[in-house]
């Protein structure tokens, strides 16, 4: 019952991913540690695989439905989103580092509550913006150094956490690249791939291997690949306005479940 529970999880929370550019993880990370009562290091590692197969199939499926229908999907720009992968690549290093470093010092339940309340906060502010979105002028960073900055911070931020970047990208890009909903969904995968990548190689190198399950890592990698395949198409038919109710409602989402874990590995700790 439990490895059907864990693909489904994986595949729901890939499709949500796919659809709004969030990576799917910001989800996937909190319900893994609500419902499967993984420790911290393999509910990370479990869900930045799920996402890395999510983006990866996501992102191809949408290149080739590029092809087929030019000027009817979002593009990518190359240049600033492989500065800002760059940057969420060496990010996704430092996070990783820095969470093990972490977690050699504090009990895996501060580490949880610390995580799910940096969620809980960062979500609660993208949300605040998306809903003021309209009065907050944004910008259009054209410089490489800013961009591979921002790109360093999110990676920093998803790898940490163990979310895959969420909202942030979505948030930043919006914020400093004038990007449309669902263009800024495009480029969240991008960056999620690169840092999702980076961040599982380096603990391929290190050898700091989480302890888990096999068979849960392929069931969920497969469910990620699937979730990414039918998200992408359901994002080719939705609108922007569509896009952006589905994101809030993963927020509000997310927050709840955030405050459950917090909640729960406080009075654990």
């Amino acid at each position: 019952m439990e490895t059907v529970l864990l693909l489904l999880a994986a595949f729901s929370t890939a499709v949500l991913g796919a659809v709004c550019g969030i990576g799917g993880g910001i989800l996937l990370k909190p319900l893994l540690d609500a419902c499967f009562g993984m420790d911290a290091a393999a509910a990370s590692f479990l869900s930045g695989c799920t996402v890395l197969s999510m983006a990866a199939v996501s992102l191809l499926r949408g290149a080739v439905f590029a092809k087929r229908a030019q000027g009817k999907t979002p593009r990518l720009d190359l240049r600033v989103g492989t500065i800002l992968s760059v940057g969420a690549a060496l990010g996704g290093v430092l996070g990783k580092q820095l969470f093990q470093w972490l977690a050699g010092f504090y009990s895996g339940s501060r580490v949880r509550t610390a995580q799910s309340l940096a969620v809980l906060l960062l979500c609660a502010a993208v949300l605040a913006y998306l809903l003021l979105k309209k009065r907050i002028r944004s910008r259009r960073i054209t410089h490489p150094v800013p961009i591979a900055g921002t790109g360093l911070a999110l990676g920093v931020i998803s790898s940490f956490l163990g979310i895959g970047g969420g909202p942030f990208n979505h948030a930043a890009l919006s914020l400093l690249f004038g990007m449309d909903t669902k263009t800024c969904a495009v480029h969240s995968l991008y960056i999620v791939l690169f840092s999702q990548a980076a961040s599982l190689a380096s603990v391929a190198v290190t050898g700091a291997w989480p302890v888990f399950r096999w068979e849960a890592l392929l069931l969920m990698a497969v469910g990620g690949a699937l979730g990414g395949y039918c998200g992408s198409a359901l994002s080719k038919r939705a609108g922007q306005r569509q896009v952006e109710w589905t994101l809030g409602g993963a927020l509000v989402l997310i927050m709840g479940v955030c405050a459950y874990n917090a909640a729960r590995f406080w009075n654990a700790s």
